[in-house]
């Protein structure tokens, strides 16, 4: 049952994935960047799903679990009627050797994070004060599961989105069982599609060579299998901001699919909001106006249902409170320095020189080389920008905090370097020569 009640959502949403391409006149996914994007739609479908059926009929019921058994057997369905023409497997770029070699730094990243759920089943800090939390109260709160986004405990953070409790609860609503194992594998595939997305994506943009030089990057920069297991949103948030970039670089990529992960992005994290709004008008400003429509189109729903939880909320956040006022926080100057050492540090580490991200980064430039066309093709340029544009505006969230400056970059800096890295990676990628 367990079992089930994951697979079906990521069968649903790799079904949904194959069927929406075609609509829009490009070539297919290849298979495996076709899965990991799946994986991701999917989840994020069944969580804004769940979250719907709670707010119209007020708790859970079985309803939900055939409704989503409906939907499964549509896209079923519909990919039986479409069987003439139908691609079970799409081959990309790379073969078993690209595989296999990059096959020691997912092996690592599986390996830290079955390490750290045995030493913290319940995740860290916030994943038990925030986000699993917030799951018990729409598991155990029957109709009174909305106390869980009570001003009496906003030091939880109650107007955070909500992907990641709905998800988690879903699944212990329709299993019953409402142990660890449901966020431990809710994170482990979030973990997994961020690596694959990001490798299978760079296989078609720049080969095998620089997809598996940017996973040894991605994996060595920072501890991913340590964070997934942490239970965070960060690293779902850092799965569906690769995917939405990837979709976005790749030739004739679709703008719709990037636009419902940039939603997806939104719904598990405020950062995420951040992260729509800036590829939006980063693509407006490096290609126009052209793809836009479809972007939205596809994010339109996630961002209502953002607005209505915000507005059900109606909570003030790190930024509302009264002192320090606004002038005083941004003329302030010691901030912006006392800022950029503290996110300078996630960059480089003077004790361990090696194990730095900039390292990495370094590393992988040199070995494959800038390319001057690939270093001005859109594609670069897009990821490269929104990079810039997440790293600025995490910098000014941090210059408007109302919280102890030192205490709130010593909690928060890291993780947020967690969001920004995979950006960082892609976008080094592509500036590197394209595969003769």
């Amino acid at each position: 049952m367990k079992a089930a009640v994951l697979l079906a959502p990521l069968l649903g949403g790799w079904l949904a994935v194959k069927l929406w391409q075609p609509g829009e006149g490009r070539r297919a996914l290849p298979e495996p960047l076709s899965l990991s994007v799946g994986a991701l739609a999917g989840l994020g479908a069944s969580s804004l799903l769940c979250w719907l059926w709670l707010r119209v009929f007020g708790a859970y019921n079985h309803g939900l679990a055939a409704l989503e058994a409906a939907i499964l057997a549509g896209l079923i369905y519909a990919a039986w009627r479409r069987r003439a023409d139908w691609q079970w497997w799409v081959k990309g770029n790379g073969g078993l050797f690209a595989w296999a070699a990059v096959a020691p730094p997912l092996a690592l990243v599986l390996a830290v994070f079955a390490l750290q759920t045995g030493i913290e089943p319940h995740g860290g800090w916030d994943a038990w004060s925030i986000w699993n939390l917030r799951a018990r109260f729409l598991y155990c709160g029957g109709e009174r599961w909305i106390d869980g986004l009570s001003g009496e405990i906003r030091w939880s953070h109650t107007d955070y989105p909500m992907l990641l409790p709905c998800l988690v609860a879903r699944c212990w609503l329709m299993t019953g069982d409402h142990g660890q194992w449901a966020p431990a594998a809710a994170h482990l595939i979030f973990t997994v599609a961020l690596v694959i997305t990001l490798f299978s994506g760079l296989l078609e943009l720049r080969g095998p060579a620089t997809a598996v030089l940017a996973v040894f990057a991605l994996a060595g920069g920072v501890s991913l299998g340590r964070y997934g297991a942490s239970q965070y949103a960060d690293v779902p948030l850092a799965a569906y901001m690769i995917t939405a970039l990837v979709l976005l670089s790749l030739d004739g990529g679709s703008p719709s699919l990037a636009g419902a992960a940039a939603g997806l992005a939104a719904w598990t994290k405020n950062e995420g909001v951040l992260f729509l709004a800036s590829a939006a008008a980063v693509v407006w400003l490096v290609e126009g106006r052209k793809r836009l429509p479809a972007y939205f189109t596809a994010a339109g729903p996630l961002i209502m249902a953002i607005a209505m939880h915000k507005l059900g909320t109606g909570l003030p956040g790190d930024f509302m409170g009264a002192k320090p006022t606004v002038w005083e926080r941004l003329t302030t100057t010691g901030r912006y320095w006392t800022i950029l050492k503290a996110m300078a540090a996630q960059w480089w580490r003077p004790a361990e020189p090696w194990t730095s991200p900039a390292a990495f980064l370094g590393l992988l430039i040199a070995a494959r080389g800038l390319g001057k066309a690939s270093a001005s093709s859109p594609a670069t340029r897009i990821a490269g920008f929104v990079f810039l544009a997440m790293t600025v505006l995490y910098g000014m969230a941090f210059v408007m905090s109302t919280r102890n400056l030192p205490l709130h970059l010593l909690g928060a800096a890291d993780r947020l370097f967690v969001q920004l890295w995979p950006l960082a990676v892609l976008a080094a990628a592509l500036a590197t020569k394209r595969p003769e």
